[in-house]
């Protein structure tokens, strides 16, 4: 599905200082996922593994079916990951507690230039347009801290360092169901999507992305630059990056 193999894409990951890796990620031309095992609790990996692995078997195929939009396949998406995880608590009560957040973007396939994109997010892993003129963040963080901010009792700024930024509000396998908000983006010629899990967004801003980005001759590339940097900034977590790019 959706446009053409040309588009460049990549990722990366790294463990940083913890003893697991329990953030997992993908990229293709035409999607990429982020998912970061909730922190402190057992099957952590297996959480992030299973919610990119049910995403990727949502994503990946050639074709969607016929009426079949990306906001559909989004939710579906979405979904799959949810009842992945949710089933692997009910399998092993060593794991009964764990979860993961995901952040995912899917190609419109009608767009077969690359331009339009959705991304949804659960949890606090975000994703950002980059563009020549700057970076936004496209996702809302899940969390205690993101919540103050959006109600305005505190300030985006102080909810950078707020104690409820690490305790989340939603994420992968906790309910029955979960619902996403599709985000939609449209990228202009040589405009990008990245996604990462909060071992980047902890140490790094917009100014660090939007470097990697317009320096890097490719996304993996780029991805691996700004793993390396969440490291260099004293990251405290695993950090893991997709990116993807359109021509131009």
């Amino acid at each position: 599905m959706g446009p053409a193999a040309a588009i460049d894409h990549g990722w990366a990951t790294a463990c940083g200082p913890r003893s697991e890796n329990q953030d997992r990620g993908a990229a293709a031309p035409a999607w990429l996922v982020v998912s970061d095992g909730i922190g402190g609790h057992a099957g952590g990996a297996t959480a992030a593994a299973l919610t990119v692995d049910a995403v990727a078997a949502v994503l990946a195929p050639v074709a969607a079916p016929d009426g079949v939009g990306p906001e559909d396949l989004l939710a579906a998406a979405v979904a799959r990951a949810n009842d992945a995880v949710r089933a692997g608590r009910a399998a092993d009560p060593a794991v009964a507690d764990m979860g993961a957040t995901v952040v995912l973007a899917v190609a419109d396939p009608a767009a077969v230039d690359g331009s339009r994109w959705l991304v949804a997010s659960v949890g606090d892993s975000p994703a950002w347009v980059a563009r020549r003129e700057g970076v936004q963040q496209l996702t809302h963080d899940d969390n205690v801290a993101g919540e103050l901010a959006r109600t305005g009792a505190i300030t985006a700024e102080a909810a950078e360092h707020h104690p409820g930024r690490h305790l989340l509000l939603r994420a992968m396998g906790l309910e029955a169901t979960v619902a996403v908000t599709p985000i939609e983006v449209v990228l202009g010629p040589g405009d990008a999507l990245v996604l990462a899990s909060d071992g980047l967004s902890g140490v790094l801003g917009p100014a660090d992305i939007h470097a990697a980005i317009a320096t890097a001759p490719t996304m993996a590339g780029a991805a691996a630059t700004l793993v390396e940097r969440s490291l260099q900034a004293g990251t405290r977590d695993n950090v893991t990056v997709a990116a993807v790019r359109r021509p131009g």
